[in-house]
């Protein structure tokens, strides 16, 4: 077990709620050896998520996870003599690069379903070094300038929901209907004061216009944003819904917004939202979830059915137990 750390680089690429979730392994050593520097490597966009971020002292960023990108930057890793490398992701070509790297010892992550993800990470650092202590919390630091910004690019005054659809292309059991959003957003807009954003990326601009034409406090601002200024726009909002993806969890780790994810094939006990303020909503009937594989045996054209058990009436029950928005 090592107790005193100089440099340690964690490794973790891909998804930006996987490297989300990681947050908790530099926080906790940044508590226990303030002095540690801590570098990340991984790639562009999760970086730019993580850019203000106080406990990061460097990013070490590659385009694309192959094996031309990781030597070419190989020689770099060598020349910062890491005490630690924790390599928090499940993979050949990283598990070398860390090897190769040469640090004075070597973090292996390995995956446990029956934990979440949040600890899973924590405890591959806890496992090496000394001193840690667990926090089940996530945060994302946004400037204030990026703050300021967002607000007045905002199209209304009121106060907002968020919503996202994205679901991803790899996961079926994550997709909710488009009637069942588009009915949700009519019913909020029927009984609260309030208006919804629709985020995403640019690719999703044009499938979301639909939305824009169901009422005038419906607004698409997909691909308005980059990643930082979306988490901007989550920090101002009074609710963030969507399916387990990372949208939401960036929203979980800003300051303000109550979550509302909906899960379904994926388990609350490995990806649920992080506080106990938000909300994991999941099927309440099939004995099957959660599954957490990427196809769906009992899928019915484009949806699963543990996504299509989810009503929007489940969503406005949690609304009115909240209580906090204003009703017309």
């Amino acid at each position: 077990m090592i107790e005193r750390l100089n440099k340690v680089l964690i490794i973790r690429c891909g998804a930006i709620g996987d490297v989300l979730h990681t947050s908790e392994v530099f926080r906790s050593i940044k508590r226990a050896y303030p002095d540690c520097i801590i570098h990340y490597l991984t790639t562009e966009i999760p970086a730019k998520m993580l850019s203000a971020d106080k406990d990061i002292d460097k990013f070490i960023t590659v385009n694309q996870v192959t094996y031309k990108n990781l030597f070419q930057i190989l020689p770099k890793l060598k020349n910062e003599n890491y005490d630690v490398i924790i390599n928090l992701q499940p993979s050949f070509k990283l598990r070398l690069i860390a090897l190769l790297a040469k640090a004075k010892k070597i973090l292996n992550y390995e995956k446990n379903l029956d934990k979440h993800a949040v600890f899973n990470f924590y405890e591959t650092a806890e496992k090496g070094i000394k001193n840690l202590s667990f926090k089940n919390e996530l945060k994302i630091y946004v400037p204030n300038d990026i703050k300021e910004m967002v607000k007045i690019a905002l199209p209304t005054e009121k106060k907002f929901i968020v919503m996202t659809t994205q679901a991803g292309p790899v996961r079926e059991g994550k997709k909710w209907r488009v009637d069942r959003f588009k009915k949700l957003v009519l019913d909020i807009i029927n009984k609260y004061d309030v208006a919804i954003i629709f985020t995403g990326t640019s690719a999703d601009r044009e499938s979301l216009t639909d939305f824009e034409n169901l009422h005038q406090d419906i607004y698409n601002m997909a691909g308005r944003f980059n990643i930082l200024e979306s988490a901007a726009m989550f920090s101002l909002a009074e609710y963030m819904i969507g399916a387990d993806t990372g949208p939401i969890h960036i929203a979980s780790a800003t300051d303000k917004p109550i979550c509302i994810g909906l899960y379904g094939a994926m388990a609350i006990h490995r990806t649920g939202l992080v506080g106990k303020k938000h909300h994991s909503v999941k099927s309440s009937k099939l004995s099957c979830i959660p599954c957490q594989k990427r196809f769906c045996k009992l899928r019915n054209g484009e949806y699963s059915p543990c996504m299509d058990d989810i009503s929007p009436e489940d969503i406005m029950k949690i609304l009115e137990q909240d209580n906090i928005l204003p009703l017309k």
